[in-house]
Order: C-alpha cells, then structure tokens, then sequence
C-alpha cells in the first residue's frame, strides 16, 4: 500500500497539468475519432474480475461481470456464491442507471464513486466529450475536457497500453489507479486509491480457459 500510495503522489503532479487543459485556450482538443483512443476504450466484450472493495471497516470481494446488453455496458458485483451487490447499467449514449444495489452501498456519493471507478476500469467518456492531449517524453497524457469532474489516462508512447490514471473534481486530485499486466484491453488489472476517504479497489481479470 505504502509503494502504491507513493507512486500515485510521483504522477500526481503531472496529473495536475491537465488542470490547464480545462482552461487554457491555447491548448486545443482533439475529437475522439483520434485512433489512439479507440485503442485504449472500452472493448466491449464479457470480462470477468475478482474483485476487492474495501471501504472504511466494511470488505467486499467477489466477482465483478462486464458485458454488453441491448447496446448497454453492464457492471454486476457479485460474491462467489452469487450473491449481487450491485448491478448498473452503462448506456452508449452516455449516463449511467442504478439497476440494484444492497443497503451498504446504496449511498449517493458511494455510488458516484463506484459509477467513477468502473467507468476508469472501462475507459469510458471519451466517445462523448472532447479530450487534450499532451505527449510529455515516452507518455502521452490524455485528459477529458470541459467538464468540471473529468479523467486523465498515461499511456505509453505509442498509444496502445494505458498505465495510469486519475480522475479529478476541478484541481483536486479525487483517486489514482495504476493498470497492470499485458493486455491493455480490457487491462488485466487496475488497482484505484481513493484520496481524501478510506476506499481502495482491485480488479484483476480472470483467465479465460483454453478448450
């Protein structure tokens, strides 16, 4: 946790960056047909994750299922038994629907949390909102623009693996994930630290078996 936490604070400054990005005018940004970041979006195929919320006293872990429904991304939360936690929805045309969720979890800022995190594992926001880019040495910096809530991505120099990521309210820095392992979508693994109250989470995919 501690290596976690300080490698979060030494990209956190270049997250900070992006700040001006939301009011710089002489930083333009680019529409999302730029092919880098269909690359790094959602792919849309059934992805399962063992899952870990930890959240102040209260420990969640189980499966997390994502899967595409009438044109709409689902994330459902269950424990190994089956037991859901949550089930939300994902529309293509943007927002995002509660479809269920237990007692615990059904609090409205915990909800905007966990709608941000799954929509950072997903890579959502770009297919409806303008984005900057800024290539800073070997990494390119992509970052959501005008919205005051907004996600920063790092992905590597040739735009096909996302590294790390961070999402934002105004200049404050609200959680920062680091994605892990050799695929890059859906990643084989992201672990998000949430700033300011007690949450972490962790997805790590689970191998599809061979036939």
């Amino acid at each position: 946790m501690r290596r976690f936490r300080m490698s979060c604070l030494q990209f956190s400054s270049l997250c900070f960056i992006f700040y001006s990005c939301q009011v710089q005018k002489s930083l333009t940004p680019e529409l999302t047909t730029e092919p880098c970041i269909f690359r790094l979006t959602d792919s849309h195929e059934t992805v399962i994750y063992n899952t870990k919320i930890d959240f102040r006293d209260q420990h969640y872990s189980g499966l997390l299922l994502l899967k595409t429904i009438n044109n709409e991304r689902r994330a459902v939360f269950t424990n190994e038994m089956g037991f859901k936690y949550f089930d939300f929805s994902f529309p293509s045309s943007g927002g995002f629907r509660v479809e269920y969720s237990i007692p615990p979890l059904k609090r409205r800022f915990l909800l905007h949390i966990l709608r941000a995190d799954i929509a950072l594992l997903m890579i959502r926001g770009f297919y409806h909102n303008t984005f900057c880019s800024i290539q800073k040495g070997d990494t390119i910096i992509l970052s959501e623009k005008g919205t005051r809530k907004y996600t920063t991505y790092f992905a590597d120099s040739t735009c096909t693996r996302v590294q790390k990521g961070a999402f934002y309210s105004g200049k404050r820095l609200k959680a920062s994930a680091i994605f892990g392992g050799d695929q890059y979508m859906p990643p084989d693994s992201v672990k998000i630290l949430h700033h300011g109250i007690d949450l972490t989470i962790q997805f790590l995919k689970m191998k599809q078996q061979q036939n």
